[in-house]
């Protein structure tokens, strides 16, 4: 049995997925943390826009143009898509946000840093001690004291029609709302 690196594995399994997938191997090889960190956009364009053909080559382009590094986590790929895919602007992954008395350094899952909007996803796996949701509601309320709005998600919000539904209500709201507090402009195309 060969056994192949991380990347040479993920665009071999570009072809068996669908293209949203396909970004979420991309953004797992791009993670913010180096001991997770398996390559570069740069690495990924140079073997995607060679001359070589494979299988999946179309969805690895469509992948590559939709992928970010410094990504932690699957399902917040998976949001950042869907909220592309519905017509909102593409959030920042990891925006680090610093408490200007504390120094204090935080990064909001995924942002929009010119409304003060930051939508952290709640996962199950690592909010499991109480550690972790100490922090987190810690994380929140400092964020809050900052003026930023924020939205938690969970799985279920991204997975169930019904729920996704709802969080995007709740998120047009706030871009409206967060635009006309900071005025700043926000397009939304009939979300």
């Amino acid at each position: 049995m060969n056994i192949v690196d991380p990347v040479t594995a993920c665009l071999q399994s570009l072809r068996d997925i669908s293209k949203e997938e396909g970004v979420v191997l991309f953004d797992s090889l791009l993670a913010r943390e180096a001991k997770h960190k398996d390559a570069t956009k740069q690495d990924l364009e140079c073997l995607v826009n060679t001359n070589q053909r494979f299988v999946g080559k179309a969805s690895a382009r469509w992948a590559l143009e939709h992928c970010r590094e410094g990504t932690d986590s699957p399902m917040e790929s998976r949001l950042r898509i869907q909220l592309i895919q519905h017509h909102f602007p593409c959030p920042q992954a990891n925006y680090m946000i610093q408490h200007p008395h504390t120094g204090e350094i935080w990064f909001a899952d995924l942002a929009y840093p010119e409304l003060k909007i930051a939508i952290e996803y709640q996962g199950v796996k690592f909010h499991t001690s109480k550690e972790s949701l100490k922090r987190d509601s810690r994380k929140s309320s400092a964020l809050q004291g900052m003026k930023w709005n924020v939205i938690p998600v969970t799985a279920e919000d991204i997975l169930d029609p019904t729920c996704w539904n709802r969080f995007i209500d709740t998120l047009e709201s706030v871009m409206v709302a967060q635009s006309a507090r900071y005025s700043v402009h926000c397009e939304l195309d009939e979300v």
